[in-house]
């Protein structure tokens, strides 16, 4: 397969000006993410080899030896777009690390401290990110924390079974419980000769006490 020219101009740029990305003794360099076994420090000058190269979608800086870097520039994307330059003009602006590993110190669980699980203060650039990196870097944490998680939904789906079976248990009895007689409602001419026999009884006892006054 041909090499791409964009990639051997690149190359030979590099190579014309004597490697001016590649990088002098003590230098410090971003590995592009956790799995990079690259060095962080140049230490040696056997190390000058090494060029910045950025990845194009994010902006993520990578060291690569110079004896990979055509290979490296080789790489393309799903799309079938070049992946990486040294060029970071050509790549998009990184994305600032803000989301913590669930073992900061801002975010991590009570829990956590008390199990003596080490805090990290790693921060990464997206929510998969720092969520992948708790599930591979700290296996254990990771775990228990799946575990915690598991047993308080189970917890929750116990109380929302019981509230279920006392509102239906309520409601059983509720239904089965013999119904109260209604009050009866009196008629408007019921309630007017009901009236009219206590004013009759009333003036009667009245009599009654004028007679054995008399």
């Amino acid at each position: 397969m041909a090499t791409d020219l964009s990639v051997l101009d690149e190359v030979m740029a590099l190579e014309r000006a004597d490697g001016p990305n590649a990088n002098a003794k003590g230098q410090n360099l971003t590995p592009a993410d956790d799995e990079g076994a690259l060095p962080s420090k140049i230490t040696d000058q056997s190390d000058a080899g090494w060029v910045n190269v950025y990845r194009i979608s994010d902006g993520v800086c990578k060291p690569v030896n110079r004896n990979m870097l055509r290979t490296q520039l080789s790489k393309r994307t799903e799309d079938g777009k070049r992946a990486f330059t040294t060029d970071p003009r050509r790549a998009a602006k990184p994305v600032k690390p803000a989301y913590h590993c669930a073992l900061h110190p801002d975010v991590r669980e009570g829990w956590m401290d008390e199990q003596g699980i080490k805090v990290c203060t790693k921060k990464m650039r997206s929510p998969m990110e720092a969520r992948r990196h708790f599930q591979y870097r700290h296996k254990t944490a990771w775990e228990m924390a799946e575990e915690r998680k598991a047993t308080a939904r189970e917890e929750r789906e116990q109380r929302f079974q019981e509230r279920l079976l006392s509102i239906g248990t309520a409601q059983v009895q509720a239904e089965a419980a013999p119904e109260k007689p209604k009050k009866r409602e009196w008629t408007p001419e019921e309630r007017k000769a009901q009236g009219e026999m206590l004013k009759a009884a009333r003036l009667a006892k009245q009599q009654a006490k004028a007679g054995e006054g008399g």
